[in-house]
């Protein structure tokens, strides 16, 4: 039971993550590129870090800011479903403990 919730929470928080990326980029352009543009900066950071180049010129084909914005939302949304889950499942009976 443990492998089917791990996974759905994944799923959903991949789809969630592309959909809150795609409705930021078209109802509020402004705020999506000062994502990106954190994006960028983060991007330049892990670059400038003193990595070979090779791994530098790897991560840059692999890596793009807007990669960078997608991945953030996806771990966010991840800490909030793990939030809401865990509160489900202690408001309808879930493990219980005796002291």
């Amino acid at each position: 039971m443990g492998i089917i919730k791990a996974g759905s929470s994944m799923i959903i928080s991949i789809i969630l993550g592309a959909i809150v990326m795609a409705f930021l980029a078209i109802q509020m352009p402004d705020f999506y590129n000062t994502l990106v543009h954190y994006g960028r900066y983060a991007e330049e950071a892990i670059f400038n870090m003193g990595l070979d180049q090779r791994f530098v010129n790897v991560m840059g084909f692999l890596i793009t800011e807007q990669q960078m914005v997608y991945l953030a939302l996806v771990i966010l949304i991840r800490i909030l479903l793990a939030i809401i889950f865990a509160g489900i499942g202690a408001m309808f009976g879930g493990r219980r403990y005796s002291y």
